[in-house]
């Protein structure tokens, strides 16, 4: 049915990301990377002269596609071009955000349209922020091995003909299965300097090593709320001091390195 509402028209593809992780941003963080979605050598859907855009769910192939809850940046997204024609043809990562009024999605943004290298994988860097419950995509042209035609219907799949839609348009796809799209995108996560205290002090709290860590996290947290950095960095230093005196006795010698991991991490953030 697909290819017979695809004749002389464009392949506009806009693909379901599923991300996940931990985190907001701030000056001092760290991050949180995942790569979501697929890439198919065996793609065998090719994506007419003149576009298409597809979302995907591919619950059958084990690998969501929708942003799970927090904040995201998409870093980098990838395909893996076929040879349709001798040519990779050309790809547009897309974002959408699901329209509750019009049961649609709005279109967040796009990156450029990307000639592809056909016979191998294909990757371009991107800033794209995105939030749970978005839905990464593209849009396809040029004869681009943009999904895999699987035949299951867990692989849903809606999708649209035409030209790329606008930034802030909304669009409403048609809704067909057994199609997977190909493409995947890297996304990163950062939890903020307080945000990795308080997981800290979670951490801590499931171990039940006793209160004295679990202070002394305290204790830097209140120092950061003073923006006091010198006894920020002081009593993460003491810390980390008392986690190794603790290696082997109230923590195992693993717990307390991957504690002393953490709390390292957060003392680069700061620069102590």
């Amino acid at each position: 049915m697909r290819d017979l509402m695809r004749s002389g028209r464009v392949w506009l593809g806009l693909l379901v990301v599923a991300l996940f992780g931990v985190g907001g941003v701030s000056g001092a963080s760290a991050a949180t990377t995942t790569t979501i979605g697929q890439t198919d050598a065996a793609a065998n859907y090719a994506c007419g002269l003149d576009g298409e855009y597809d979302l995907d769910t591919a619950v059958a192939s084990g690998q969501g596609y929708v942003v799970p809850d927090g904040d995201w940046t998409i870093t980098s997204w990838s395909t893996f071009a076929g040879t349709f024609d001798g040519s990779g043809g050309s790809m547009s990562m897309m974002a959408f955000r699901p329209d509750p009024v019009s049961g649609g999605y709005t279109v967040l943004a796009a990156s450029p349209v990307q000639a592809l290298t056909p016979g191998q994988l294909n990757t371009f860097p991107a800033n794209v922020r995105v939030k749970g419950g978005d839905q990464l995509g593209f849009w396809a042209t040029g004869h681009a091995a943009c999904s895999t035609e699987t035949g299951l219907p867990a692989d849903v799949s809606p999708f649209e003909f035409g030209p790329q839609p606008a930034v802030g348009s909304t669009i409403i796809p048609i809704v067909v299965t057994g199609y997977r799209a190909n493409i995947s995108a890297t996304l990163t996560r950062t939890a903020t300097v307080p945000q990795q205290l308080s997981e800290l002090i979670a951490a801590l709290n499931a171990l039940g090593p006793g209160v004295s860590l679990a202070s002394k996290v305290k204790l830097v947290m209140a120092f950061l709320a003073a923006t006091n950095r010198p006894l920020v960095c002081g009593a993460l230093g003491s810390f980390v001091n008392e986690l190794t005196a603790q290696s082997g006795k109230k923590l195992t010698p693993a717990q307390a390195a991957s504690l002393a991991t953490r709390a390292n991490g957060i003392r680069a953030a700061l620069g102590c």
